[in-house]
């Protein structure tokens, strides 16, 4: 793969460079990769975003499912090239959806709306969390066990924050903030789904059309 050889060659010239040994070099190289995976991504979403007119309400659902992905896990793409194809899509998708719903949103409706993705996606958390790589599967189960508590404080600190853009809007009588509470449940709702089987399954066949177009994270990446 592109990254993995790119993220190599950039820890070697590091460990020569720097003289480090073995296990520092993995280090690196690990470290590499990550931060190639994250530029992708959030250049990919960055690009459509501002192409579509939606680029900070793209970069709010992004971030919200970002986030808690880090330590809720997910269903994962066999490229990081798709993965971040992937990703763009949902949150600019999620973004336009939002935003063309913009003019018809009401401080009930949104309150309800939260209230139903709040739970089920609480309730997900607590059952699936954390879903692991294949290739890197979690074995321990203090790791585990740390890992869902942080992804449920993760999801309660969103909630906090919709909670506090409800009171605001409502206190106010405006309606122009609640358009950022969607847009954060949006996020954390999906990457809730993505721990589910059903998840799993339509991020696959999201990534069917890249079998064909393998300029896009073919095969051969």
């Amino acid at each position: 793969m592109v990254f993995e050889k790119l993220s190599n060659s950039i820890a070697c010239y590091i460990a020569q460079t720097l003289k480090y040994d073995k296990d520092k070099k993995e280090v690196i190289a690990y470290g590499a990769y990550i931060l190639l995976d994250t530029v992708l991504s959030l250049s990919m979403v960055l690009i459509f975003g501002a192409l579509l007119g939606v680029f900070i309400e793209s970069l709010v659902v992004s971030f919200s499912a970002a986030i808690l992905r880090k330590t809720s896990g997910g269903a994962h793409s066999t490229t990081p090239l798709r993965c971040a194809s992937i990703g763009a899509v949902v949150a600019v998708g999620f973004a336009l959806i939002i935003k063309s719903i913009k003019p018809l949103l009401g401080i009930w409706q949104t309150i309800m709306y939260f209230i139903v993705t709040f739970v089920i996606s609480f309730v997900i958390i607590k059952k699936l969390a954390p879903k692991d790589s294949p290739n890197k599967p979690i074995v321990k189960e203090e790791k585990i066990k740390e890992l869902k508590a942080k992804s449920v404080r993760t999801l309660c600190i969103y909630g906090i924050i919709c909670i506090a853009i409800l009171l605001i809007n409502f206190n106010m009588r405006t309606t122009d903030y609640l358009y950022y509470a969607l847009l954060i449940c949006a996020g954390y709702t999906w990457q809730a789904f993505t721990l589910t089987s059903i998840g799993h399954k339509t991020v696959e066949k999201m990534e069917l059309p890249f079998r064909y177009i393998n300029y896009i994270g073919g095969g051969k990446q």
